[in-house]
């Protein structure tokens, strides 16, 4: 898990504008939330560690093909 924390107003309004997006949509290319905690002053949040990922280079064709329907399904969600 990635955990992020808030440590002024501005990280605090971040936080909870990101927490927005996780709660309100699911799909692919979105990391899971995995818990949010708001106390009005420093909320936090936990979503999926995707440090295991491949990040390329290098480019293979396997991942181009990836990369391109992932843009798909990203122009074909609504309310981004």
């Amino acid at each position: 898990m990635f955990v992020k924390g808030a440590v002024d107003a501005d990280t605090a309004a971040w936080l909870r504008a990101e927490h927005a997006i996780y709660a309100r949509y699911r799909a692919s290319f979105i990391p899971e939330l995995l818990a949010w905690r708001d106390d009005g002053v420093a909320p936090w949040l936990a979503i999926e560690d995707l440090s295991e990922a491949s990040w390329p280079p290098p480019w293979s064709q396997a991942r181009i093909e990836a990369v391109l329907a992932a843009l798909v399904e990203v122009a074909g969600a609504s309310g981004f």
